[in-house]
């Protein structure tokens, strides 16, 4: 039996406990219950305005039996507000979150007995965060790569001239208008283009749209039928089985502009070498974003499999709220439930993966001292301010209400800096493909 501050007696039972929660059982004395009966009954008492009887004057039994439920009420909470801390106090539960009732049953003249659950941050000590095996792939850029994206920028400036033959072939550019319409023939309002080029060369073009197009001619009219993923990211297409009626205003043939330094000032540069230079700088800026990425994603993989703990469900669910957040934002408002119930499992891993590795990264911080200096800060503004020349008190302000994010992003970088410095890091050296030049 234990004594309170507050003067309550209670016994309590810890029923479950692991390293991030705990579950416990309490049971209040008759005596302590009447001893807190005794100042709300008379606080009512104080205020009461029952007819026939003075405010103030009215008898302790006509309050108890007029007001027994905001009596009761009050004295559960307040028995709740003296014990349950106390109990945690106790057990030395330093809970993170507000702890949740499971159960709870007070009559009048009978023990008050709850049950409650709370949850606190785990201890936690990252283990074999060196030496993690990364494979660093290492894409090297080639003069195709280059030719090819050159290609692609002659192409944005091609012009389109009549069809000589006037038929659509795959590299005609097809000028057309078209309207949609749901499986029922009710039409899509919002879905409609009078006129709207198609480049039938191409990759990103629709299938689709392609086998009704080739071999027709200004003026023909033809049908198709898509069904769109309820990720697409048009809102009005997403999940959705859409009939497309399509007409053929105007066949055009591709004119491309020759590959000389006339071209690459149009393009912005001085002359056909330099706008190479610059592409290879861009698809090399690419590979770097890239490589960081996956060397990201291998470092935390490799963070998980070594370190197994517990970490609080509390924590979790906030994670996996501002995911779903999210999924909203990008997700039409039909399909989103569709789409949570379908990625439940995946949402509810990343969510404790994200959680899990936030405490693995602290641990390193706190183990290898990488804590965000002042220094650390004042670069960091720096770098802002060169960017941003033009912003440099909005930068200050900003520094001062998001200085905590601020911080935590800087401790992030410097913990995945440590830890690539310290991986085992092995290259594999490869050829991109055209797909992955895009820039």
């Amino acid at each position: 039996m234990e004594q309170s501050e507050n003067a309550i007696a209670f016994k309590h039972s810890v029923v479950a406990r692991t390293s991030v929660s705990i579950n416990i059982d309490v049971e209040v004395t008759c005596d302590a219950i009447k001893n807190e009966l005794v100042p709300v009954c008379t606080s009512l008492q104080k205020k009461a305005k029952i007819p026939g009887f003075r405010q103030g004057k009215v008898p302790l039994e006509i309050i108890k039996k007029n007001f027994a439920e905001s009596i009761k009420d009050e004295v559960v909470q307040n028995i709740l507000d003296k014990t349950l801390y106390e109990v945690l106090k106790v057990e030395k539960f330093n809970h993170i979150n507000s702890p949740a009732l499971t159960k709870l049953e007070y009559n009048l003249n009978t023990p008050f007995k709850y049950s409650f659950s709370a949850q606190c941050h785990p201890e936690v000590k990252a283990m074999n965060y060196k030496n993690i095996p990364i494979i660093k792939e290492i894409f090297k850029t080639t003069d195709k790569n280059i030719s090819c994206q050159l290609e692609l920028i002659r192409k944005r400036y091609a012009d389109f001239i009549p069809s000589t033959k006037g038929v659509c072939n795959e590299n005609s550019v097809v000028c057309v208008g078209y309207e949609a319409f749901d499986l029922n023939g009710q039409k899509l309002a919002d879905i409609k283009i009078e006129n709207h080029m198609i480049d039938m060369s191409a990759e990103n073009t629709l299938k689709e749209f392609k086998d009704i197009l080739i071999g027709t001619k200004a003026g023909d009219n033809r049908e198709t039928v898509i069904s769109y993923p309820v990720e697409h990211p048009n809102k009005c297409l997403a999940g959705k089985t859409v009939k497309f009626k399509v007409k053929v205003i105007e066949v055009k043939e591709v004119k491309f502009p020759n590959l000389d330094d006339e071209f690459a000032k149009d393009c912005g540069v001085e002359n056909l070498n330099v706008l190479k230079n610059k592409i290879k700088e861009d698809i090399e800026e690419k590979e770097k974003h890239r490589q960081n990425a996956s060397v990201r994603k291998q470092i935390i993989e490799g963070l998980l499999k070594r370190n197994e703990f517990e970490v609080p469900q509390c924590l979790v669910e906030l994670q996996e709220k501002d995911m779903i957040e999210r999924v909203k934002n990008d997700v039409v408002p039909e399909h989103v439930n569709e789409y949570l119930e379908r990625n439940k499992e995946h949402i509810c891993k990343d969510a404790k993966d994200i959680v899990k590795v936030s405490y693995v990264f602290n641990s390193i911080k706190k183990e290898e001292k990488l804590n965000a200096t002042d220094s650390d800060l004042q670069k960091e503004k720096e770098r802002r301010k060169a960017l941003n020349p033009k912003l440099e008190k909005n930068i200050d302000e900003y520094f001062r209400k998001n200085f905590e994010n601020i911080v935590h992003a800087i401790e992030e970088k410097k913990v995945f800096d440590f830890l690539v410095e310290n991986a085992d890091i092995k290259t594999v050296e490869k050829e991109l493909s055209q797909k992955d030049v895009l820039v």
